[in-house]
C-alpha cells in the first residue's frame, strides 16, 4: 500500500488492475495526489462475477450490494474505465454511474495462437472437441456434456478434453460418470498458457461459453479468441458481444442459443459432416489488427490527457 501512494507525484498514469475494483478509492486518492490521470481496469466485475456467475451471494444480501457499490465506486471515480466488449460499454452507461469514460478493449489473443498446417477437413466420423477454464457457470460444462452424449449417439466419435480446475469440478466429473460418458472425455488439471497451442491444434472444434448469466452474454471469452486466431472452427453462445469479430471470424464462428445442448449437439454433427476445414489461415491477423486498432485509439486519447508528462506507472496493489 505505501509502493501505491510512493508512486503518487511520479506517475502520469495509476491503473489500478483486474479483480481490484474494491482497491479502487486507494488508487482515486493516489491520482489526486500526483495529479495523475487515474484509469481502472474494470474487465472483470466483482458483483457480477462472485454474484451473478458464481452466485456465492444472493443478489438481495448485504454483500451483493456492497460489491455493486465498490463496481459503481471504481466507475465513478476512474478517468478511464476499462472493459472489454462494446455491448460491456453500454451496459455502464445505462446504468447511470458514469461520470467517466468508458473504454471498450478487446481481449485479443496472445502472440502463441497462431494457426497450425493441419491439413484436410473435419471427419464424419470422429471429432476431439476441447474446452478448458475453470468450470464456472459462465462455461456451461453441463452443457457441453450432454451435447457430447447427442453427438456420440448420432455415431460420430466424440472424444472431449476438459482442461482446468474449480469448485465444480468434482461436480462435472460425477456428471460424465453417471451417465457413461467419462471414458470418452480426458479430464486435464490446468495448465501453464504454454500448452494451450498445442493442445489447441490437437482439437478439430474449440469450444467457448453456454452459461446463460449476464456476463456470459456480454463478453468474448479467451477461448474464443484464442481458438479462432489458431486457426480451429469455435463454437460458443451467440451474443451480442460477438458482432464485433462477427464479420472477421466468417464461418469459422458458429453460434449456438444459450444453455441448449441439442443445438450445440447439432452444431458439432453439422460441422462434422459439412466437410468444413479443419484449420483456417487469415483470421489471427485480423483479428490482431482490430485489437491494435482500438488500442492505438486508445493511447492516442491516453496522450493528450497527460500532456506533457511521458512516464506511465502502474498501480498494483494486491493484498
Amino acid at each position: 500500500m505505501f509502493d501505491l501512494f510512493r508512486l503518487a507525484g511520479t506517475a502520469d498514469v495509476i491503473v489500478l488492475s483486474e479483480l481490484s475494483n474494491q482497491y479502487a478509492v486507494l488508487g482515486w486518492i493516489a491520482a489526486r495526489i500526483g495529479h495523475s490521470v487515474y484509469v481502472v481496469d474494470g474487465f472483470v466485475g466483482l458483483y457480477e462475477t462472485r454474484v451473478l456467475d458464481w452466485q456465492k451471494y444472493s443478489v438481495n444480501s448485504l454483500r451483493a450490494r456492497v460489491l455493486r457499490l465498490l463496481d459503481k465506486i471504481a466507475v465513478v471515480l476512474s478517468s478511464y474505465y476499462l472493459v472489454d466488449t462494446n455491448v460491456r460499454a453500454e451496459q455502464i452507461f445505462d446504468s447511470g454511474a458514469c461520470r467517466t469514460s468508458v473504454i471498450a478493449l478487446p481481449v485479443g489473443a496472445p502472440d502463441w495462437a497462431v494457426p497450425d498446417d493441419s491439413p484436410g477437413t473435419l471427419s464424419a466420423r470422429q471429432v476431439r472437441l476441447l474446452q478448458y477454464g475453470n468450470y464456472a457457470p459462465l462455461h456451461g460444462v453441463d452443457t457441453v456434456i450432454d451435447a457430447l452424449a447427442q453427438v456420440r449417439s448420432a455415431g460420430i466419435d466424440a472424444h472431449l478434453v476438459l482442461v482446468g480446475d474449480g469448485p465444480l469440478r468434482g461436480v462435472m466429473e460425477e456428471r460424465l460418470r453417471s451417465c457413461g460418458l467419462l471414458r470418452y472425455c480426458t479430464l486435464i488439471d490446468r495448465v501453464a498458457e504454454t500448452s494451450l497451442p498445442s493442445l489447441i491444434h490437437a482439437s478439430d472444434i474449440t469450444l467457448g461459453i453456454f452459461g446463460v448469466s449476464t456476463k456470459a452474454s456480454s463478453v468474448i471469452a479467451n477461448k474464443v479468441w484464442q481458438g479462432l486466431a489458431a486457426g480451429r472452427p469455435v463454437i460458443t453462445r451467440t451474443s451480442p458481444a460477438l458482432a464485433e469479430i462477427r464479420e472477421i471470424a466468417g464461418a469459422q464462428l458458429i453460434e449456438v442459443p444459450a444453455q441448449n445442448p441439442r443445438a450445440l449437439a447439432e452444431a458439432i454433427i453439422q460441422a462434422c459432416r459439412s466437410g468444413m476445414p479443419r484449420a483456417y489461415q487469415g483470421t489471427a491477423a485480423a483479428l490482431r489488427d482490430y485489437v491494435d486498432l482500438a488500442f492505438d485509439s486508445f493511447l492516442e486519447r491516453l496522450k493528450s490527457s497527460v500532456s506533457a508528462r511521458t512516464h506511465i506507472g502502474y498501480a498494483d496493489y494486491d493484498g
